[in-house]
């Protein structure tokens, strides 16, 4: 998962249930995850739109 927002903290991440390896670079933070379900991912997207400043960039899923 891709998030535009590179001030974002694991902590801030975890408290809105999303939680994996962070990596930072470029103005973005990557969130590596094991494997999700398409409600976690629908529910990770929804509130990320209700924090100021952060912008959901892409989510690629790993088969």
């Amino acid at each position: 998962m891709g998030i535009r927002g590179d001030d974002v903290t694991r902590e801030q991440l975890a408290a809105l249930g999303i939680s994996g390896r962070v990596q930072r670079g470029r103005g973005r933070v990557t969130v590596l995850t094991g494997p999700v379900t398409d409600s976690a991912v629908a529910q990770w997207r929804q509130v990320l739109t209700t924090v100021p400043g952060l912008e959901l960039i892409h989510i690629l899923p790993v088969l």
